[in-house]
């Protein structure tokens, strides 16, 4: 009983040790499982440790480049750069928004330039990239095109699906939005990809800060520069003519812009009396009404004004704006304490960069400060002006009242003598008093000329620009007046003159290489201007030059017609010719 009850233990020990053993094999195998599983799962947290850690590294990087940029142009693309490279993706690009919420500018990565030119204008931020300008919030799409805003891409475009979308702030306000698209890898962007490139845009929006601050402070020592040289140039005594130069040439430059025209008030009129940038010359003179155009407002107002395309504009004057082929223009007011001068307007060629509210508050705030420069100029220069009027009035006295008077009474004497003398020596005499009456003539009109001058006319004006430019290119000038020119000449056909004289003699000091010039300006029932040289001559393809085609519409516009023979090598000769 025992004995069976003991074989019956040996056996159920012997059955127990089986399964025990069966048991702990299967332990044994869990447990490997188990930690193949775990070892596999520290891998792959290594695996993300490390690629974090890169990404770190990446993000450090790109925030240290982006933080050392200062010129905005190039801190844009190594922020798309930079967020390219965080997220491995091909495709990167930093939309910029306008006053008017649409994308102004667009920072590309990924794209060449022969894919660009295929695809045409840059995105406006319609579609996917307008969602986050509705809604500045970061956006993940796996497939873009699957999205109901989505309305596919343009010719050319390439195929693009997944999607990463991120604002950028500059302080409170969207200063635009990141888009970037396919990995690398051709894995859709997680919320890691997400997160990373919203700490970027953070750094970035600090960095356009930074970078805005910088431009300012450029902007603000450039506008100091500018006004300095403009004192610099009062203080020396420089004519108001060249502290209006001056005037235009740092407008255009402090709002990087391609032309200024500076308009001073006369007789309910602006005339533009300078002007800076291609075929500048040939609308100095021109006249622009005041009633019913913007730089009359602006005038009247003393607020300035932005626009965007003037072309189109109804209330801008068309002559000077087409000359220019101007686009986006600012007016502003030219004024002192004293009184309004005038405006001073800048532009960019058509097409080309439009002017925000920065560059109104720039212009505006150098315009108050050239207006005091140019109002002391012009004080000054009726100052000189007076002084010698003064001093040629005193002269004509003397020359009247003490030297005729004495050579009169010299040739009085002469003459009375004549009858005493033999004939050999009165011969003599009577030239001498021919001589005398002559001397006296001379003088006579010279008196005259110095009590004409007085007021200053057309003569004046065109005698001071040819020997200007005789001046500046070398040549021996030759002047010829025919008819009653200051006389006859209203007060627009004279600018008109003048304008058109001014651009045929600049063209001749910068291409003829002449070394005479003969003028002639006649008037009878029409106004001829002709100007002829003995330089290089005229090319025929040169004649359509724009400052050339100004003068034709000038005559064009008048009734008139502006012709040019030449032979290259043999000179040239230019004739504007127009009916009173």
């Amino acid at each position: 009983m025992s004995a069976d009850a003991r074989g019956g233990e040996a056996r159920d020990d012997g059955n127990g040790d089986r399964r025990a053993g069966s048991s702990r094999v299967d332990k044994l195998g869990l447990a490997h499982l188990h930690l193949d599983d775990l070892l596999h799962e520290l891998q792959e947290r290594a695996r993300d440790i490390q690629s974090t850690a890169d990404r770190l590294r990446v993000l450090l990087e790109t925030v240290l480049a982006i933080g050392s940029e200062l010129a905005l142009p190039a801190l844009l693309r190594r922020i798309v750069e930079g967020a390219c490279d965080l997220v491995d993706a091909r495709y990167g690009a930093l939309g910029v928004l306008g006053p008017d919420r649409t994308l102004s500018e667009f920072v590309t990565v990924g794209i060449d330039d022969a894919t660009r030119a295929r695809i045409g204008h840059e995105p406006r931020g319609a579609g996917i990239l307008g969602l986050l300008i509705v809604d500045p919030q970061p956006l993940v799409l796996d497939d873009l095109t699957q999205h109901p805003d989505s309305y596919g891409f343009p010719p050319g475009h390439p195929e693009m699906r997944t999607f990463l979308g991120v604002p950028v702030r500059v302080r409170d306000d969207v200063f635009g939005n990141l888009y970037l698209s396919e990995k690398r890898d051709g894995r859709p962007f997680t919320s890691t990809d997400r997160d990373f490139v919203a700490a970027l845009a953070v750094a970035a929006g600090v960095a356009i800060e930074n970078a805005h601050l910088y431009e300012e402070q450029q902007r603000r020592q450039r506008w100091l520069d500018a006004i300095a040289e403009i004192n610099r140039a009062l203080l020396a005594g420089r004519p108001v003519e060249k502290v209006l130069d001056l005037t235009g040439a740092y407008a255009a430059s402090l709002a990087e812009a391609d032309h200024a025209r500076v308009m001073l008030e006369e007789d309910g009129r602006l005339r533009i009396v300078a002007a800076v940038g291609d075929s500048a010359e040939g609308v100095i003179g021109s006249i622009l009404p005041l009633e019913g155009t913007v730089a009359g407002d602006v005038l009247a107002t003393g607020a300035g004004v932005v626009i965007d395309d003037a072309s189109t504009h109804p209330r801008i004057h068309r002559a000077a704006i087409e000359a220019l082929h101007a686009g986006p223009v600012i007016f502003v007011s030219l004024s002192s304490e004293a009184e309004q001068l005038g405006v001073l307007s800048i532009s960019n060629s058509k097409g080309g960069r439009t002017f925000d509210d920065e560059d109104l508050r720039v212009v505006e705030s150098f315009a108050r400060q050239a207006a005091i420069a140019v109002d002391l100029a012009r004080t000054r220069a009726e100052v000189d002006r007076l002084q010698l009027l003064d001093d040629r009035e005193r002269i004509a006295r003397d020359l009247h009242d003490t030297v005729v008077q004495r050579l009169f009474a010299t040739g009085m004497t002469l003459q009375a003598a004549t009858g005493k003398a033999d004939p050999s020596t009165a011969a003599r005499l009577a030239t001498a008093v021919d001589e005398i009456d002559a001397v006296i003539r001379d003088i006579r009109s010279t008196i005259f000329a110095l009590a004409a001058q007085q007021s200053r006319g057309v003569r004046a004006e065109v005698l001071g620009l040819v020997y200007e430019a005789a001046e500046r290119a070398s040549f021996e000038p030759r002047v010829h007046f025919d008819g009653p020119i200051d006389h006859t000449l209203t007060n627009e056909m004279a600018s008109q003159v003048l304008a058109v004289t001014r651009e045929l003699l600049s063209n001749v000091a910068r291409h003829s290489h002449a070394k005479s010039v003969d003028l002639r300006l006649r008037v009878n029932d029409e106004v001829t201007l002709q100007i002829t040289d003995d330089g290089v001559g005229i090319e025929p393809e040169q004649t359509r030059r724009s400052g050339l085609g100004n003068l034709a519409q000038r005559a064009h516009a008048l009734g008139g017609r502006f012709d040019i023979e030449s032979q290259p090598g043999q000179g040239a000769r230019a004739t504007w010719r127009v009916p009173l």
